[in-house]
């Protein structure tokens, strides 16, 4: 039987981890044999997710689900700045094309893509333009024009795309995604500014469980946990009297 087992030490330690008790194991060996067993269980554990083991026992649940949570943020972040990414791209080579500019589609499609990065796909778009306009035209309305085009594209990615294309798949109102950026570009610059969105969701995945946990306890009920016996008196840091609780 298992307990004789010569791993039953491990055995049982990682199927602690997984949640099957020392009669789920008694079982098993019955009906497979220890070495089949011990194969098993080591084999299924490697398989794993290594990092499960690390986890203590108590919280793992609430870290993978947290985990999870932000893994979803940030892949919705990705897939937004890529929508902001497409629109950009299509926007500039239609309105340059329009404006008659050469070379406008590639130098559009190049200023969506290099947008994934902000401000440096509208930097690169507006100093080739403007540079391949004083080239090509004589008059200063189509190169007024061509410079409007950009500060156009400028105030709709920044007050509409990315607010809500990227904002709202990151669960951030776009007020946060605005703050988010100018905090990151005054603190840290440019890798602010690229890592602000981000960090800023993954905060607030965090803060929303904090918030969570917080509005669910005592502290915020005013009573009693709503599982496990009462707190002694005193145990609590109040001597027992309700009206220091928090």
């Amino acid at each position: 039987m298992i307990g004789d087992h010569p791993l039953r030490g491990v055995l049982r330690a990682l199927d602690a981890v997984a949640g099957v008790d020392d009669d789920e194991l008694e079982r098993r060996a019955a009906e497979r044999g220890d070495a089949a067993l011990g194969v098993d269980v080591l084999d299924g554990h490697l398989r794993a997710d290594p990092h499960d083991l690390t986890l203590p026992r108590p919280w793992a649940g609430v870290i993978r689900e947290q985990a999870a949570l932000i893994d979803e943020t940030l892949a919705g972040f990705v897939r937004g700045q890529a929508l902001v990414c497409l629109f950009l791209g299509t926007f500039y080579a239609v309105v340059l094309t329009i404006v008659g500019l050469d070379f406008g589609i590639t130098i559009g499609l190049f200023t969506g893509i290099l947008s994934f990065i902000p401000y440096v796909g509208t930097t690169f778009g507006f100093v080739t333009s403007i540079a391949v306009a004083f080239a090509q035209f004589s008059e200063w309305l189509s190169i007024f024009l061509v410079a409007g085009l950009f500060i156009a594209g400028q105030a709709i990615e920044g007050n509409f795309l990315t607010p809500k294309l990227v904002g709202d798949r990151v669960g951030l109102h776009p007020v946060w995604v605005i703050f988010a950026l100018l905090a990151g570009g005054s603190l840290f610059g440019f890798v602010g500014v690229l890592l602000a969105i981000p960090v800023a969701a993954v905060i607030g995945v965090l803060a929303r469980f904090v918030l969570g946990r917080y509005l669910n306890s005592r502290y915020y009920r005013g009573g009693l946990p709503t599982s496990g016996p009462p707190p002694r008196k005193g145990e609590d840091g109040t001597g027992g009297s309700p009206g220091g609780r928090l």
